[in-house]
């Protein structure tokens, strides 16, 4: 009992990856926040939740068994993925993609720089690919995890979602102790 197979089923799957994006909307009933996980396997997938854990925002490793709610996904036995190394945080002053190889092959790496500092790492979907072009020649912040298998972007975002999100971080954890 409350064991949860780690292997497709019909009912849904495991999933592990980091926090890519998050939007918080207002319904009638309260609020609801829409998630994004790049998976480790390079697909993005959006679920929602009514009430997230104060530890989990944009970049956070998570794992958990993904559903199909109606039109929507949702997370059930979410969990931080402690095995995967927490992202550190580069604000840059701008940011560009390439792509390596051509195709539905091709691979897509960020590069970011701020004065002599440059760094450069595959984006961990083309969902997080895309953010950084949509972003553009900006001034954006990097989340970069270095995985077993080497650095990785796993997510992107202009400076202004950066500090909405500490701020969305800081209301969630007052509404979590009742404040």
């Amino acid at each position: 009992m409350g064991l949860v197979s780690k292997q497709p089923s019909a009912a849904g799957r495991w999933v592990k990856g980091y926090v890519s994006g998050l939007v918080a909307r207002a319904v009638s009933d309260g609020v609801v926040y829409f998630f994004t996980l790049s998976t480790l396997e390079g697909e993005d997938v959006v679920f929602r939740m009514r009430q997230p854990p104060d530890w989990m925002y944009t970049g956070t490793p998570v794992e958990g068994f993904l559903v199909k709610a109606d039109d929507l996904y949702q997370i059930q036995d979410l969990a931080q993925a402690n095995e995967l190394a927490q992202p550190r945080v580069v604000e840059v002053d701008r940011c560009d993609v390439s792509y390596i190889g051509a195709g539905p092959a091709k691979k897509p790496v960020v590069t970011g720089s701020a004065g002599r500092m440059v760094i450069s790492a595959p984006a961990i979907t083309m969902g997080v690919a895309r953010k950084a072009e949509k972003i553009g020649y900006s001034r954006c912040v990097l989340h970069v995890a270095d995985l077993a298998t080497g650095a990785r972007i796993v997510a992107v975002q202009t400076p202004q979602e950066y500090r909405r999100d500490i701020s969305m971080k800081k209301m969630i954890t007052m509404l979590s102790r009742g404040e």
